[in-house]
């Protein structure tokens, strides 16, 4: 039962439902959902969130689908959803609000099979082909500390995974879960040790709903 008084719910959620946006992909982590390749519907940690959000503050939950978390951003401004989970940057922090962070993660790459890559280090090198999902905080991160090649971001974790099968890509920038989950996908490929980025992931919020948005997580852990 909800203990969220009506004021606060609907500063959350102020159409009446809980609308959170979600990035479905191809592996699952803390800020990725997959498909059900049977029923069709998303599923990760981040589902698991929402619905337990839902039902403490005692809202009707609706998923949001969208490709990647830059797109989930990018949506902010329209008024498409009310909370999220996505990591956090300083990009990021000009367009939406920061709630509680509810996990933290590690960045790094996965090189193919037979790549002479061994280290992040050795994958910052003249014509070496680093990929990432466009418009998300690992891809940033990844292309302020390349100083000898640079990283190209794709519109969906699918795309950049297309061109990694096809053999286009010597580096993938994804976080530390999502590889984990992909490797078997990818005989003799390999996750780099270390990362190039430690991020947070926090829910984002619509701006002016944060206050709000920390008392429905807080009480959502009791």
């Amino acid at each position: 039962m909800s203990n969220i008084d009506q004021k606060t719910r609907d500063l959350v959620a102020p159409t009446g439902r809980l609308r959170v946006a979600i990035a479905v992909g191809s592996a699952i982590s803390a800020v990725w959902a997959t498909r059900d390749n049977e029923t069709g519907e998303p599923g990760g940690p981040s589902i698991e969130l929402a619905r337990l959000i839902a039902a403490r503050i005692g809202a009707p939950l609706d998923l949001v689908e969208y490709p990647s978390s830059g797109a989930i951003i990018e949506a902010a401004p329209s008024g498409a959803w009310d909370v999220s989970f996505t990591p956090v940057d300083a990009e990021r922090k000009k367009v939406v609000e920061f709630g509680p962070n509810y996990f933290l993660g590690e960045s790094t790459y996965m090189v193919p099979d037979g790549s002479t890559i061994n280290s992040i280090e050795d994958v910052d090198r003249e014509g070496v082909r680093v990929y990432g999902v466009e418009n998300t905080a690992t891809i940033r991160s990844a292309r302020r500390t390349l100083t000898r090649t640079t990283a190209t971001g794709l519109s969906s974790l699918d795309e950049a995974l297309a061109k990694f099968r096809d053999g286009e890509v010597d580096a993938l920038a994804l976080g530390k879960e999502s590889l984990r989950n992909l490797l078997p996908q990818f005989p003799g490929a390999k996750m780099l040790d270390g990362h190039f980025m430690r991020p947070a992931r926090p829910s984002p919020c619509r701006r002016g709903a944060r206050r709000h948005w920390r008392s429905s997580a807080a009480s959502s852990r009791n």
